[in-house]
């Protein structure tokens, strides 16, 4: 191989940054290019259906978490949809209720927006 070809340390690193660069330039813009209809204030998206009296929303939007505050979304099982009719987030002790005129609220565990009618393994009964 000739020295020509061969990169020294100081061209490997530059190069090395400029893709880095790149790499996280094009994340953001992608980050940025936000679906038709989603909203980014309260993290939830109508999706114009009426189920059981309450319009399906959608809750599942964790842009704003770092990966710790997503792991408890995944370690304790939380679904957007309950499998337990009697068990729903908006029936559990740890919920706190959507700020006004927001979709979606809270939880004292679970990081993130919470469907109000979600369910998690960790759902204990409202006093």
């Amino acid at each position: 191989m000739s020295e020509k070809n061969l990169l020294n340390r100081r061209q490997f690193l530059e190069r090395a940054a400029i893709l880095g660069a790149l790499a996280t330039g094009a994340g953001t813009l992608l980050a940025a290019c936000e679906p038709s209809g989603q909203s980014q204030a309260t993290g939830s998206t109508r999706k114009g259906q009426e189920a059981e009296g309450v319009s399906a929303v959608s809750c599942d939007d964790t842009s704003g978490l770092n990966e710790a505050q997503i792991a408890t979304r995944t370690t304790n099982g939380y679904v957007e949809k309950t499998p337990k009719p009697d068990q729903r987030c908006d029936n559990c002790a740890l919920y706190t209720k959507a700020e006004a005129g927001a979709d979606c609220g809270g939880c004292t565990v679970v990081a993130g927006p919470i469907n109000p009618g979600g369910w998690c393994r960790i759902w204990a009964p409202a006093a």
